[in-house]
């Protein structure tokens, strides 16, 4: 359709969005300022229209054993009181199964022939269709307002504004913002428009050039990584085809000018990382094709799978020291 009203279904961005619509509220009756923050916070709190739409095909839609007892260890653990170290795994992922995805149980000795009775999988496009998302969401409405409001807001400061304030860069200010937003979501439209002019192609009868594939990953006879990330044997990721992780620490720096003024600034900074992959087989259901992760120059892996966070440095001697202390006195 021409207009779909998303509202957040996390409750980080709910919480934001809720902060957003009592900021408009009370920006009516003291300042509209306020109510431009908060047409920015509940714009950027709004989930897209075909973002909120497979979210809800995604809470109706069954779920097979194996994916509910996955389900089951996601969230926040504490791996060890006495390091500070805590571990989390997302409990929802944008790029997941929205209908049940066939187990390897079923899968055939040879990766390339097809998968049962060679039909596209269930949700492979060819059966649910091709998705298509509303003109304009809740997420446009709300920017829209608030570079209309910007301009607004622009015009009317310099037009009350004294001979003594120089306010004369506030339209120009506007207009570059304004500018800026639409440079991005032009491009946005474009890429978009030409992921949706891409028909998706069957593996049977995919043609040479730059097609779009969807399917299941399945190993090829290169096998499967198992992953120890920053060599630390609690910190393992397995079957992965292709990984990338990257272990950054958290800067906290102090400075005194020459006035004896102290300012603490924080930022995080990559110590290590590493990334790699190997050939798989992506099967549609009608048949597999090998992939090469590798030979990809742009890659979206999506959301992260782990993360593991602690309050002290990475160091195994350490931590069996203080897992010993733990044992001692418990």
């Amino acid at each position: 359709g021409f207009f779909q009203f998303t509202l957040p279904y996390r409750w980080q961005y709910w919480i934001g969005w809720v902060i957003g619509m009592i900021m408009i509220l009370a920006g009516i009756v003291t300042n509209p300022a306020i109510s431009l923050v908060g047409l920015l916070f509940v714009g950027l709190c709004s989930p897209g229209s075909l973002e909120a739409d497979l979210h809800k095909v995604r809470q109706a839609a069954p779920k097979p054993e194996d994916l509910e007892r996955e389900a089951l260890e996601k969230g926040f653990s504490i791996d060890s009181w006495w390091m500070g170290r805590t571990s989390y795994t997302p409990t929802t992922d944008p790029s997941d199964w929205i209908l049940p995805a066939p187990g390897p149980a079923t899968w055939n000795e040879n990766q390339y022939v097809p998968h049962g009775d060679g039909t596209p999988l269930p949700e492979h496009p060819v059966n649910v269709g091709t998705p298509r998302p509303a003109t304009i969401s809740t997420y446009g409405i709300m920017m829209l307002l608030f570079v209309l409001g910007l301009c607004i807001g622009a015009w009317y400061a310099v037009e009350n504004s004294t001979p003594e304030e120089d306010l004369t860069f506030l339209p120009y200010v506007a207009l570059g913002v304004g500018a800026l937003w639409s440079i991005i979501g032009y491009f946005r439209y474009k890429m978009q428009r030409q992921m949706a002019d891409t028909p998706t192609s069957l593996v049977r009868s995919v043609a040479v050039g730059n097609p779009e594939l969807v399917g299941q990953v399945r190993p090829s006879n290169s096998g499967v990584l198992r992953v120890v990330v920053d060599g630390h044997p609690n910190r393992i990721i397995p079957n992965c085809v292709n990984f990338h992780w990257s272990y950054e620490v958290k800067i906290r720096e102090t400075t005194t000018d020459s006035e004896g003024k102290k300012q603490t600034r924080e930022y995080w900074r990559t110590i290590r990382e590493d990334s790699g992959g190997v050939p798989f087989i992506l099967n549609d259901g009608t048949g597999g094709i090998l992939v090469k992760p590798t030979t990809f120059k742009r890659t979206d892996m999506g959301q992260y799978l782990k993360r593991w966070e602690s309050n002290h440095a990475d160091s195994l001697k350490k931590e069996l020291g203080m897992e010993f202390a733990a044992r001692l006195f418990t």
